[in-house]
């Protein structure tokens, strides 16, 4: 059976800022930028990177049957880690990351499949101390401690798979959905394996997850739409920069394995109009290092996005 036409945006543009004050905390995650445009058209410079693994992977695809969406994304992420000792709390060292990904998203029947590269750069040349200093100097906050203690810069490379199965057609079922999810990261700064389930309701707008968290929206109408989502899942994760040091080297952060599987979640809410949308979620995940100050850390995400 052929595919019939999904209802997205042609393309979207959107700005998402993450920080865990909110919470009433200002470490571990403690804030990331990023920027990312999405285009069911395709992105010319995403298609000449992805398509020679596709053509390899799947000579004989038919794209009758399933529609895609390009994606590129810029961001930065800033970690603050913190441990405790018998005199209180402690830096753990300061880390931030910057990164360029490109992906593809492929929608087929009950099915949503993602194709993910990353490269990207971690430590002090990546620009997240001179991000931080500067957001708390205009909110008239100290600059936090730790930078002196980095991991060294660093190249990174991460190749991701995603795939969701729907419970519900999304073509009969455009305003309820439960989906399981499966993915796998390999490369730096993460190796891990993620299992997961959630669900999403709403009228007008859906969210499209990725690896267990928000992307972007999908339209189903136009003027006022709106949806609440939740999502919960556990890693099994082999690899962590922050906590493991730099690949094929001897780096040695003094931090320790917490838990063979991270749980995690994500919950939230957005209001879309006509293209324009903003978006709220909390999000919260388990120790991955032995003496993290908080058994279960929490931070917020503002995404604000249009239509182009």
């Amino acid at each position: 059976m052929l595919m019939a036409a999904l209802p997205v945006l042609a393309s979207e543009l959107s700005f998402q800022a993450d920080n865990d004050i909110v919470y009433g905390t200002d470490r571990q995650y403690t804030g990331g930028l990023n920027v990312r445009w999405t285009d069911e058209n395709g992105i010319g410079l995403v298609n000449w990177l992805i398509e020679p693994i596709e053509k390899a992977a799947l000579p004989k695809k038919d794209e009758r049957l399933f529609q895609q969406t390009d994606q590129l994304e810029l961001s930065t992420q800033i970690f603050t880690l913190e441990k405790r000792t018998d005199s209180g709390l402690e830096s753990a060292g300061n880390t931030a990351w910057t990164h360029f990904d490109w992906r593809r998203f492929y929608h087929y029947d009950r099915h949503q499949s993602l194709l993910s590269f990353s490269v990207g750069w971690l430590g002090p040349a990546s620009g997240g101390r001179e991000i931080q200093d500067g957001i708390h100097s205009v909110i008239g906050n100290s600059n936090a401690s730790g930078w002196d203690n980095q991991l060294p810069d660093q190249p990174t490379l991460q190749i991701s798979f995603d795939n969701q199965r729907f419970l519900f057609d999304p073509q009969l079922e455009p305003d309820f959905q439960m989906y399981r999810s499966l993915s796998i990261m390999v490369g730096s700064p993460e190796t891990a394996l993620n299992a997961g389930v959630g669900a999403y309701y709403g009228d007008g707008a859906r969210p499209v997850m990725s690896f267990n968290t928000f992307n972007h929206v999908m339209n189903t109408g136009k003027g006022f739409g709106w949806f609440v989502f939740a999502d919960i899942s556990a890693q099994y994760q082999i690899y962590n920069v922050l906590r493991d040091g730099r690949l094929f080297t001897k780096d040695d952060t003094g931090l320790k394995p917490a838990n063979e599987v991270i749980p995690s979640g994500q919950y939230g809410g957005a209001m879309t109009w006509n293209g324009f949308y903003v978006l709220f979620a909390g999000s919260v995940f388990g120790q991955f290092y032995r003496d993290q100050p908080e058994e279960a850390f929490r931070f917020a995400s503002l995404v604000v996005g249009f239509e182009l």
